[in-house]
């Protein structure tokens, strides 16, 4: 999670990978949209990856982007909350950067 690239974030190893014979940057095909039943099946991945101590928030980004690289949506509010707004209410600055950088939505109202 150390380098960013569009809105994904590429390890090292995958530096290389991204670019082609003529130095420009390749695409990255994006996975499907979760469905609605997925995106309630992965909530609770969603928020022990947001609601974590200090010293656990990094794994807890990189949490979030395994979710996101399988289609998670940035916006996916199965239980009428967005993973960007619990993620200022906990005060987890990282995981509000990651979202935001991935397209989440700030304007969205919670459900409740």
């Amino acid at each position: 999670l150390q380098h960013r690239r569009g809105d994904l974030f590429w390890g090292p190893q995958l530096q290389g990978a991204l670019t082609g014979a003529d130095g420009e940057t390749m695409e990255v095909p994006k996975a499907p949209q979760m469905s609605a039943t997925a995106l309630r099946h992965n909530w609770r991945r969603i928020e022990s990856a947001i609601i974590c101590s200090r010293e656990q928030q990094q794994r807890g980004v990189h949490e979030l982007h395994l979710l996101f690289e399988r289609g998670y949506s940035a916006d996916g509010a199965p239980f009428g909350t967005t993973p960007l707004f619990l993620a200022a209410v906990v005060g987890n600055l990282p995981a509000v950067q990651f979202l935001f950088v991935r397209g989440a939505n700030a304007h969205l109202a919670c459900d409740r």
